[in-house]
């Protein structure tokens, strides 16, 4: 697991120089979400290459609520991995209470918290857990 992040990471990074090029912004928050992601579970800090807007204006309601589901699930993946369950537990909670996903989403965030469950023993410095 992880042997093809780092490739999965050229191609969101190839993506995103082409929207970059083009001017095209529509789908510019997801994919940076995604990017976000893949560079923690590389656990390394990639800079964003080229200039990309990670600020972008969302008009409408509906396009912030996507937005909001996208970031919520990254977050709860992001903090999963990261052994940070009560952050894992709360990013759950706010994907599902925003979600109006199909079923899929919500049985994957189920398992996932009850995995989360299992953490128990703090790691040395207290900031994350580890399964018991």
């Amino acid at each position: 697991a992880g042997e093809n992040l780092q490739s999965c990471l050229a191609e969101v990074d190839y993506h995103l120089e082409v929207m970059h090029r083009i001017q095209h912004k529509l789908i510019l928050p997801y994919m940076l979400e995604y990017r976000e992601t893949i560079v923690f579970l590389i656990g390394t800090s990639v800079g964003l290459k080229g200039n990309s807007a990670n600020t972008l204006e969302l008009t409408s309601d509906a396009k912030q609520t996507k937005r909001d589901q996208v970031q919520f699930m990254n977050r709860m993946l992001r903090s999963f991995w990261g052994g940070y369950s009560s952050r894992c537990h709360y990013y759950a909670k706010k994907t599902i209470e925003t979600s109006t996903g199909g079923n899929f989403n919500k049985q994957y965030i189920t398992w996932l918290t009850g995995l989360n469950s299992f953490r128990g023993i703090k790691n040395k410095n207290g900031t994350g857990s580890q399964f018991l």
